[in-house]
């Protein structure tokens, strides 16, 4: 009795003898590639610095991570607060700026 092929399993002999191969989606900066994890104090806040951080060019792509816990001491006593958390994919030479957008959304001068 010959061996079934299971539902789903691929038949190697049905597939192409080459398969294509993904073009790159660009070249490294030469100035670096950061990867920056900060937390805001609202998902709202997050969403105007996400915006206008990828407006500005500042960042080429901003993601908005779910609701976290953060843990940190603050003037001597361990507090705890309810945060949401960026991931920002930026340059060297644009990381300066990043902080002039964060201070901006949050009111600050």
């Amino acid at each position: 009795m010959e061996h079934e092929q299971m539902k789903g399993e691929l038949d190697e002999a049905s597939l192409p003898a080459s398969l294509p191969q993904p073009e790159p989606v660009a070249m490294a900066p030469p100035d670096g590639i950061l990867l920056v994890l900060t937390t805001v104090g609202s998902r709202e806040e997050a969403g105007e610095i996400a915006q206008a951080l990828v407006e500005e060019r500042l960042a080429a792509c901003v993601n908005v991570v779910a609701d976290c816990s953060s843990t940190y001491r603050w003037q001597g006593a361990v507090e705890q607060a309810d945060e949401t958390m960026l991931l920002i994919k930026t340059t060297r030479n644009r990381y300066r700026d990043l902080g002039r957008v964060h201070t901006t959304a949050q009111g600050q001068p």
